[in-house]
């Protein structure tokens, strides 16, 4: 019987799908919610021109999905570049339409930042019932990984400069209205470029409006290492602010500093916990012997104590930080 409805071919919902190749109705139910969160932009889907190296192992473990090496050809020219593939892992106990909406609704606010130091958003694809975020390939990897690579005097010498970096990243977001509360692997989310210089990626946790309006993010439980004492708070609802971030950034530049993640020797997430609200904070490292290098770690350690105040109101800005980060540089060109 005929109803009177037609239904629409498969490359004629999902742009650029081949007409011969089966398109599921999971696959067409993603892409459709994602264009509706992207405003119908048909350049962002790379659907059918980006393959994942099934040879490959994952690239990089977070929270919320695993980064693949993979390879975008261009449908016209051929031409072929290296793109880094983050497949979203996602709650199982959430809907799956509520999921797939949130996740375009990332993907819409990554697309729509235009920073030097944010790494461009290049679209997307589905496999499967879930989309994957497409970013341009970091052959130097994250910053953690990087920085381990090095040894002490090669460290010590460049690592004021990415402090710098990281606090001018960190702040970034702000400047574009979104708290980024992803800080259980925040130096894996600080990749490090060509020319060297590091770039923020992954938005998977943050949300947009102004930072004025009150609005935070709490629905992230985040990592218990790098958390603010006051999201620990038995009284209330514990909120993402720009203060949490600047605790959080205290402890970006301990892992800096030391290449171990706080708390490293405790293994028992209660105790961490017990140790942050009882005041007890990451233990002092051992100072570099040679007076400029024990100058530069002496100095990251007092922005670690500032950052790590049990009242939000005493710890830096990142403005402030920013600003002591550059007198520091400016006064050590000088010795």
């Amino acid at each position: 019987m005929n109803t009177g409805q037609t239904s629409q071919a498969p490359e004629a919902i999902v742009p650029g799908w081949p007409a011969a190749t089966p398109c599921p109705l999971d696959i067409v139910d993603s892409t459709l919610i994602i264009r509706r969160v992207l405003g119908r932009n048909p350049l962002l889907n790379l659907t059918g021109f980006v393959k994942v190296d099934p040879l490959n192992p994952k690239a990089e473990c977070g929270g919320f999905g695993d980064v693949y090496r993979g390879l975008y050809t261009h449908p016209l020219t051929g031409d072929a570049v290296e793109v880094a593939v983050k497949r979203c892992r996602c709650n199982g106990d959430s809907p799956r339409y509520k999921t797939q909406k949130g996740i375009a609704r990332e993907m819409r606010i990554w697309s729509e930042l235009d920073h030097p130091n944010i790494t461009p958003f290049l679209g997307y694809i589905v496999e499967g019932s879930r989309p994957s975020f497409v970013s341009e390939w970091m052959k130097d990897g994250s910053l953690r990984s990087y920085l381990r690579r090095l040894n002490r005097v090669e460290s010590v010498s460049i690592v004021r400069g990415y402090i710098l970096q990281v606090v001018l990243l960190i702040d970034s977001p702000h400047r574009y209205w979104i708290l980024h509360a992803d800080w259980r692997t925040c130096i894996d989310n600080i990749l490090v470029t060509w020319d060297k210089h590091a770039v923020l990626t992954d938005f998977g946790i943050s949300c947009m409006d102004t930072i004025s309006s009150g609005y935070s993010t709490s629905s992230f439980s985040g990592s218990t290492r790098w958390q603010a004492v006051e999201l620990f708070s038995l009284t209330g609802d514990p909120q993402f602010t720009t203060q949490t971030d600047v605790w959080a950034f205290g402890m970006t530049v301990y892992e800096i500093l030391t290449k171990r993640m706080p708390y490293a020797k405790v293994v028992l997430v209660g105790r961490v916990i017990r140790f942050i609200t009882e005041g007890v904070l990451p233990e002092k490292p051992a100072f570099s012997k040679n007076p400029v290098d024990g100058m530069i770690e002496e100095f990251m350690w007092s922005l670690c104590e500032d950052c790590w105040k049990t009242d939000p109101i005493e710890r830096p800005t990142m403005r402030d930080l920013e600003d002591r980060i550059r007198f520091f540089k400016e006064l050590e060109l000088r010795v």
